[in-house]
């Protein structure tokens, strides 16, 4: 977290009826914004009928209107699926490492067995998959 000179933060949240957090902001003590590690300084959540979270807005200090929303998807048993990173809520937007589009998959006993990442014209980049001795296999498609 970026702290102001004197090192003071301070995380201001609100929550809906239903106790799920809809908004974090970060001050200091002068009650001026200032940026999390994340580089945000306001997250705004929505949710669902089943409380699961469907979108988050982060917004940074130096930029108000411009944002980045994190979209989930969810199966039908609710574990996420898919998260999208969209620019302002409407194109994609990939991180540092080109990353627009993460895809899970589940086995039978809920364990996370696959994560892929897609650049945003869906094009596989990396994949990670869960063998059944517990380690992890790196399929890069960039190599």
């Amino acid at each position: 977290m970026t702290l102001s000179s004197d090192s003071f933060a301070e995380v201001r949240m609100e929550y809906d009826k239903k106790g799920n957090i809809i908004k974090k902001s970060i001050f200091d003590k002068s009650e001026q914004l200032i940026q999390s590690l994340t580089k945000y300084c306001i997250i705004e959540y929505k949710y669902y009928k089943y409380g699961n979270i469907t979108k988050s807005k982060c917004f940074r200090k130096s930029n108000g209107r411009n944002y980045i929303e994190f979209k989930y998807e969810y199966d039908s048993i609710q574990r996420i699926s898919e998260i999208c990173t969209l620019k302002n809520g409407k194109t994609l937007f990939a991180n540092k490492n080109g990353y627009a589009t993460t895809k899970l998959k589940y086995n039978e006993l809920g364990e996370e067995i696959e994560k892929s990442y897609y650049d945003i014209n869906n094009k596989l980049i990396k994949s990670f998959i869960k063998t059944k001795k517990s380690s992890v296999t790196d399929s890069d498609s960039t190599k």
